[in-house]
């Protein structure tokens, strides 16, 4: 009997744990208030994920090279759209920035996500 209620309350643990994370979301952004046009995306993904496939015109410094390579885009014009796979390096990529003065930065989370930012498929 005991290792019935056990099992049982195992079992609910675990849907009420799917439940939440199937729910939780990432922080979303709007769109409204976006400077116009030109906009600078940046892929902060590993050499092999950028090779797997990628923003069309997409720039490429993976997270760990960017606390070295970040004047690389100091004179970009616009704003800077950052993604990865997940928005976890994306939004570590921002934070990154914004200490090195960079403002004009946006996590625009990762790929799939990217594709439907209708500001960045009007340009």
């Amino acid at each position: 009997m005991k290792s019935v209620l056990l099992t049982c309350l195992f079992s609910i643990l675990l849907i009420v744990l799917f439940i939440l994370i199937k729910n939780q979301t990432r922080p979303s952004f709007s769109t409204d208030s976006l400077p116009p046009a030109p906009y600078t995306i940046l892929d902060v993904r590993t050499d092999l994920e950028y090779d797997s496939g990628h923003y069309p015109g997409a720039k490429h410094i993976p997270l760990h090279e960017l606390g070295t390579r970040y004047t690389e885009l100091t004179d970009t014009p616009g704003t800077i759209v950052v993604y990865c796979r997940s928005g976890n390096r994306s939004e570590q990529a921002v934070h990154l920035l914004k200490k090195k003065g960079l403002t004009n930065t946006l996590n625009g989370i990762n790929q799939s996500k990217l594709k439907t930012l209708s500001f960045l498929n009007k340009h």
